[in-house]
């Protein structure tokens, strides 16, 4: 899970499941899958975010892409797609791209209607194209930004992650792509398709269950898990472990559940 959400069960097979999966929205969040494209409704209060697996460093290559519009402000950014380590944010609107806030890193685009939008990270040169063309180029240095704190929703530069930004808008997203060729560790690779009738965070609703929320962005340092579980003679399975959920500082408490098979189907 995308750090201290709360404590979940997770139903699967160690031997054939193991790997990153892609996180979903952190927080609450407007959006639904209309036939083949997942849209986004930017609102206050929310956040339609998914976060992917960060580069292992600032020397990786990246390959991310995504087919996107975008309804908004003139002017004003309603989502946008990130890659940690490298700290580069996109930022995207109805009517222009834009890294940063430099006004030579801005291009005046009609993202009204769909276009292919990519960002190429590769020895130090990160390019944004449109279409396949290059349209903004920038040097990334090897002093790395850091990563983003697990119970923060902000920096954005400090995560993987696309999605919404800002309160109002609309964005509409057809097909995200994202491969990290690294130095040291695996590679990674995930793509997805909003024409396959799945969200892009897939894999936990199905196979995730919150037995108990401990929000991060409602507590100032959630705490939550060390958790224990039994299967019973009729088959329930009692649940324990703490949270400090709704707590004064420095305290928690424990909490306990029962599950039945028919609370995982």
């Amino acid at each position: 899970m995308n750090g201290g959400l709360g404590t979940y069960a997770w139903c699967g097979d160690l031997e054939r499941e193991l790997g990153y999966q892609i996180g979903g929205p952190p927080t609450d969040f407007v959006a639904g899958l209309d036939r083949d494209t997942l849209v986004v409704e930017n609102r206050p209060a929310t956040a339609c975010r998914f976060s992917l697996l960060p580069p292992e460093s600032c020397l990786s290559e990246v390959h991310f892409e995504a087919t996107v519009k975008a309804e908004g402000p003139s002017n004003t950014a309603v989502a946008f797609m990130a890659i940690a380590r490298l700290g580069t944010v996109l930022q995207i609107g109805s009517d222009f791209l834009r890294i940063g806030d430099r006004i030579d890193f801005r291009r005046s685009v009609d993202l009204t209607r769909f276009h292919h939008i990519g960002l190429h990270h590769r020895r130090g040169l990160l390019q944004v194209q449109i279409d396949g063309e290059t349209v903004i180029r920038n040097h990334v240095f090897k002093s790395e930004a850091p990563l983003a704190s697990w119970n923060r929703l902000d920096p954005i530069s400090g995560r993987s992650h696309w999605g919404q930004i800002g309160e109002v808008g609309r964005s509409y997203w057809k097909q995200v792509s994202y491969q990290v060729t690294n130095r040291s560790q695996p590679e990674f690779g995930w793509s997805w398709n909003a024409s396959s009738g799945t969200w892009p965070d897939d894999y936990q609703r199905r196979r995730l269950i919150q037995i108990h929320a401990n929000v991060p962005f409602q507590e100032p340092w959630p705490d939550n898990g060390y958790s224990s579980w039994l299967t019973l003679p009729d088959g329930r399975i009692f649940f324990v472990d703490y949270t400090n959920c709704s707590d004064r500082p420095s305290t928690s408490h424990l909490v306990g559940a029962y599950l039945t098979f028919e609370d995982l189907a």
